[in-house]
């Protein structure tokens, strides 16, 4: 009679248990009721009745028996699990709780996958109440800059992947803001402890993005020729659009930003006192704006009251709750035939502010405030508390009266010139 074969065992206390195999795993087939492979010393793979096999290891910790899921096989090998059961045994031994350790491996694991748009989209949204909406519009433009790295995980970004979205970005304006919104998103993660370290920041990155601040001061062209600029006045005048001409011949009346006129409220517009007061949020300084309107500015409103008085914007673009683009009054300016290079939207603020100052008739006090400048003196601003506003009053009822002239002016030489 031969003798029986030996197996290999491994011992748990007194109990013996055959080591497990990957061909006895394999072939473990699904039985009315689970039941258990034993590996030894407390491993062991439950077969549901379905089929499926998951390990579990038992040990005994503050004189309790417990137990704690590893995972299913095949996804967790046999030689994971046993590696996997000596890890638990080994924080048994020094005191530690094994599910609270696996808990805060787990919670690492689900860290490590947050992908760079999740970090982007997140930092929007606690952003977003204390931005003003162009400033949040432009950042969600600048992230859509990202679209190749949105899915990627981010403690797998490296300073070469930023590299290459800054090499296919042309604009060196626009490489300068979105470095600047990227340091701050990834700064965020490194604060909250999702990345060790900010990629943003290292020398490869800040080589390819040109140096200088996307807040430095951009002198606009503004036209400073009294003749050329009524002949702008007059082409504003006769541009076919009436919203756009409105809302162009509205801005060089008031000295208004192109944002502060895209995003005006009719809530905004005070018709008994003739003012405009514009909440601190839709204004750069983030303080209240007051406006006082010239007769023409009033007359303006009146008109664009009668297209868009039912809606709640006073310049709406193609829909009645959506504000014109930024483009628009661009575009209508190159059509005009006013090249970039001779003046733009924003230059009219400029051409107001030339004027107003080299006619002597007005303090500086009184032209900043309409152009909604704050003070850069601290001396000077600890003792401005007044807004000044009979003499902005004064002031942008002669400008008004003063654009008026210029433009009659051209009228007369261009019928003169047919």
């Amino acid at each position: 009679m031969k003798p029986p074969k030996k197996y290999p065992y491994k011992k748990r206390g007194t109990m013996k248990h055959k080591a497990l195999s990957d061909a006895t795993l394999k072939g473990a087939m699904g039985k009315a009721k689970p039941y258990r492979l034993h590996d030894g010393d407390g491993l062991f793979a439950q077969v549901s009745p379905r089929g499926v096999v998951s390990w579990w290891v038992k040990y005994r910790r503050e004189g309790k028996d417990t137990r704690q899921g590893l995972g299913r096989y095949p996804a967790v090998t046999l030689l994971e699990a046993r590696r996997k059961a000596e890890e638990l045994r080994i924080w048994v031994a020094q005191g530690k709780d094994p599910k609270a350790l696996q808990r805060a491996q787990e919670e690492a694991e689900e860290v490590a996958r947050i992908t760079l748009g999740e970090a982007c989209e997140s930092f929007l949204e606690r952003k977003r109440p204390s931005w003003r909406a162009n400033t949040t519009d432009g950042a969600v433009r600048c992230i859509r800059l990202l679209r190749d790295l949105n899915k990627m995980e981010l403690v797998k970004i490296t300073p070469e992947h930023l590299v290459g979205v800054f090499e296919r970005i042309n604009a060196p304006s626009m490489k300068r803001r979105l470095h600047s919104l990227l340091v701050g998103i990834l700064n965020d993660a490194v604060d909250r402890e999702l990345i060790p370290g900010n990629p943003a920041l290292r020398g490869k990155v800040k080589a390819v993005v040109p140096h200088g601040s996307s807040r430095t001061v951009e002198h606009r062209a503004a036209l400073l020729v009294e003749g050329r600029f009524g002949e702008l006045l007059l082409s504003i005048r006769n541009y076919p659009s009436a919203t756009t001409r409105l809302a162009m011949e509205f801005l060089a009346l008031t000295a208004l930003r192109t944002s502060e006129v895209l995003g005006l409220r009719w809530s905004w517009y005070d018709r008994p006192t003739g003012s405009l007061v514009i909440p601190a949020l839709r204004m750069k300084m983030k303080t209240p704006h007051v406006v006082p309107l010239s007769r023409q500015a009033i007359s303006l409103l009146d008109d664009a009251h009668a297209l868009s008085g039912w809606g709640e914007l006073v310049f709406p673009g193609r829909t009645i709750d959506k504000p014109m683009a930024r483009a628009t009054m661009r575009m209508a300016l190159r059509i005009m035939g006013f090249k970039e290079e001779e003046t733009c939207i924003h230059g009219l603020r400029g051409t107001f502010a030339s004027m107003a100052t080299a006619s002597g008739l007005w303090s500086r006090d009184a032209v900043e405030l309409a152009l909604a400048h704050a003070e850069r003196n601290a001396v000077r601003a600890a003792y401005q508390h007044s807004d000044l506003l009979p003499e902005r009053a004064r002031l942008l009822q002669w400008w008004a009266d003063r654009c008026d002239a210029m433009r009659n002016e051209a009228d007369g030489r261009a019928r003169g010139g047919a």
